[in-house]
């Protein structure tokens, strides 16, 4: 029986099987799909979570994106596989945001600008998918130092205007140097805005530095 790897889905053939033509084919192909990613620079920046709903179904969270050097984002949604019919006849499936921005399902490897999701292994006694995301920041940046007296109450509002609702990460230093992001409350309030609670730190000591990246 084949066995697959952790990760990438891999296949590893059986023992004493002396033709390994398909899964060479399927190792390729995985391995050049995987690598088309990574080279193109694309990257998933929040969500796209795989989940089998159903025997012929998958649900995808929403997710935002980073693709073709501009930002992006899908809805919650789900896609519809064909089963495989017998114990003989696996299928594989790629999940993947298409050029257009879509989640988009298919038997054949993804071309063009894509955003690789994930990778759909139908068997005809289980199903499995491997998170093949790769995660990463765009090219959007933002730096804040600020004081106490920037705040309101203990919160800080910030105006980040880059058109992102939700960053791929935000960061906060106190006054020493010392990151605090934990022990705050970063609360997204649109797409060029959000706050930051500071409960438990105020009045500030010394300048706080603040970053943020899409």
């Amino acid at each position: 029986m084949t066995t697959y790897s952790a990760i990438a889905r891999l296949r590893t053939p059986e023992s004493n099987k002396f033709n390994w033509d398909e899964e060479w084919a399927d190792n390729a192909e995985i391995v050049d799909t995987i690598i088309g990613s990574v080279l193109g620079a694309n990257k998933v920046l929040t969500g796209g979570d795989i989940t089998f709903t159903a025997s012929d179904r998958i649900d995808i969270d929403g997710c935002t994106f980073f693709r073709a050097g501009a930002y992006g984002s899908t809805t919650s949604t789900y896609l519809i596989f064909t089963p495989a019919p017998d114990a003989d006849t696996p299928y594989k499936y790629w999940v993947y945001v298409n050029s257009s921005g879509a989640v988009a399902l298919s038997a054949s490897p993804p071309t063009g600008d894509y955003v690789l999701l994930g990778l759909l292994d139908i068997t005809y006694t289980a199903n499995t998918a491997a998170d093949l995301r790769q995660y990463g920041y765009g090219s959007k940046t933002y730096d804040l130092s600020f004081l106490n007296g920037d705040l309101t109450g203990t919160t800080l509002t910030v105006t980040h205007n880059m058109n992102i609702e939700y960053p791929a990460a935000v960061t906060v230093w106190n006054g020493s140097g010392v990151e605090v992001t934990q022990q705050t409350t970063i609360t997204s309030t649109g797409v060029n805005s959000l706050t930051v609670d500071l409960t438990g730190f105020t009045p500030l000591s010394g300048t706080w530095t603040l970053a943020i990246r899409g």
